[in-house]
């Protein structure tokens, strides 16, 4: 029962790993932008993983992933990764959240039996506001430095520095593990002039997912299966859209992958155009009851596709 308790509740320090430009964007917000949880779909187990549709959310559409420890295998990634340091304590004051542990146990006997040691933090809303007071520290990890997204990082060190956010930079990733004093000295960081520039890349590849999210959440508020056919004809004229091919074709498996895809890259999406619709989305679904992409392509199929069928 003792073990039950703790795993029900937000250890006292927790580690949320993201990129350096996502905690610029934390940083200057002022906000955490959760993840869905009904973006995920109903996954065959024999993959090692659950979705996170499948995952006990307390009833919650939306979650921040967090971890236990540094050396979490969640956080075995590549260079630049911005680690930043939570208090716990302090947000479970205003938040509820759980521990998960969803690889199989194949997968952990793999990754030398380790468990995720994830901290899921829930909530009805798609973001947590006011959220410099919880954070503790950021912990970036470079092992190119000179060499890697310095511009970014500079950025993050100043932002962070302004308020009052301490920022340590590492170029060993064992140090950053262990979260060391050996670091980067802060005055080789102040002393260098850089300049930083958002990537306009994100935006442009958001807008073609932002259109097939118009389609979908066009079809799913349509009345008239008439205007629903004229919008897929005028989609498949104008650009190249996979969903609407898709549709007027009748091709079910591709409406399946193509939805599943769709929602999986919006959800992990922070284009601000882009996440409303994600939670314009998410009502949506919950409204009809639907839990996940699987759920959600089955009903776009029953109603746009089943009923012209011979």
């Amino acid at each position: 029962m003792r073990i039950e308790v703790l795993l029900e509740r937000i250890s006292d320090v927790v580690f949320h790993a993201t990129t350096i430009n996502n905690a610029i964007s934390i940083l200057d917000s002022d906000t955490f932008t959760l993840s869905p949880a009904f973006t995920g779909d109903a996954r065959d187990p024999r993959i090692g993983a659950k979705s996170d549709s499948e995952l006990d959310t307390k009833g919650r559409s939306y979650f921040l992933s967090t971890a236990r420890t540094r050396t979490s295998v969640q956080f075995a990634g590549e260079s630049s990764v911005a680690l930043i340091v939570l208090d716990g304590r302090k947000l479970s004051h205003n938040h509820s959240g759980k521990a998960v542990d969803y690889w199989d146990a194949d997968i952990k006997k793999q990754i030398g039996g380790a468990y995720e040691e994830e901290d899921r933090i829930f909530s009805d809303n798609p973001t947590i506001d006011n959220v410099l007071q919880y954070i503790i520290s950021i912990d970036v990890l470079e092992t190119r430095w000179q060499g890697g997204n310095v511009d970014g990082i500079i950025h993050l060190y100043k932002l962070a520095t302004s308020k009052g956010v301490p920022v340590r930079v590492y170029n060993s990733r064992q140090d950053w593990y262990r979260g060391s004093d050996r670091h980067i000295p802060h005055e080789e960081l102040v002393s260098l002039e850089s300049s930083y520039s958002v990537n306009s890349g994100d935006h442009r590849w958001s807008k073609g997912l932002l259109s097939d999210m118009s389609i979908l959440l066009e079809l799913l508020n349509s009345v008239n299966r008439d205007d629903g056919f004229k919008l897929l004809y005028k989609e498949k004229s104008h650009r190249n859209s996979t969903l609407a091919d898709a549709l007027i074709d009748g091709d079910v498996d591709k409406v399946y992958d193509h939805i599943g895809k769709l929602l999986s890259l919006a959800g992990s999406s922070r284009d601000s155009e882009l996440r409303k619709s994600v939670e314009e989305l998410g009502q949506v679904m919950k409204n009809k009851g639907l839990k996940n992409s699987k759920e959600l392509a089955k009903y776009i199929v029953d109603e746009w596709i089943r009923p012209h069928e011979n």
